[in-house]
């Protein structure tokens, strides 16, 4: 039975965060809408988000996706930009060390303990001219990482980088190599933005595909 008194948006330190049984909606929802494009279940379910996993979230959602034992694995990963820390690559000269006038590399990942880890999805790529020469997208300031929480799940931290860079990959309706967020969070944010500019006493109802 659902708790009506509990159906509610919670905010802690200015950031909103779901209820236990909103939380549990919210897992079977993934579940449906993935069964209605797919007819069938998904074999592991991750979610991206940019505040953290409260309890009552991470336990509605792993109750209502544990629900159906077709599914093997739940990962739930925070995804935010690391504001504090800033790195430029180093290279080798005559056997010295010294800066090497170019950003860290695109895809360099550091683990920072087992559940924590930063990845540099905007970085230094190879130049299609000349493998033999980097190229900085943009190329104006020192990229911030990404610092990768995982909250609950049994997925590696290289499997789990590796899948959000491959999602920065995804906006074609862009010029750009890539976008600096994954299109979890790129796509979340969108929706946020474009929901402000409608009025929340319309009774009209938009395609979201009228704004991208």
């Amino acid at each position: 039975m659902r708790n009506l008194n509990n159906d509610k948006i919670q905010w802690r330190h200015r950031k909103p965060h779901l209820c236990y049984d909103d939380a549990y909606e919210f897992g079977k929802n993934i579940i449906e809408l993935f069964y209605e494009s797919m007819n069938e279940l998904p074999k592991r379910v991750v979610i991206h988000k940019r505040t953290y996993f409260t309890e009552e979230e991470k336990q509605g959602i792993i109750d209502s996706i544990s629900d159906n034992n077709k599914i093997e694995s739940i990962d739930l990963i925070e995804i935010n930009f690391e504001d504090n820390i800033k790195y430029t690559s180093s290279k080798i000269v005559e056997g010295k060390a010294c800066v090497d006038g170019f950003s860290v590399s695109r895809g360099s990942c550091i683990l920072l303990n087992s559940k924590e880890a930063l990845l540099w999805a905007h970085g230094v790529v190879p130049s299609v001219r000349n493998p033999n020469f980097s190229f900085y997208p943009g190329g104006r300031y020192i990229p911030k990482p990404l610092r990768i929480i995982k909250h609950y799940g049994v997925g590696s931290l290289e499997q789990i980088a590796n899948e959000i860079l491959g999602l920065t990959k995804m906006n074609w309706n862009s010029l750009n190599m890539y976008s600096q967020l994954p299109a979890t969070i790129c796509s979340s944010n969108d929706i946020a933005r474009i929901g402000k500019l409608i009025d929340s006493n319309s009774k009209h109802e938009y395609d979201y595909r009228y704004f991208i």
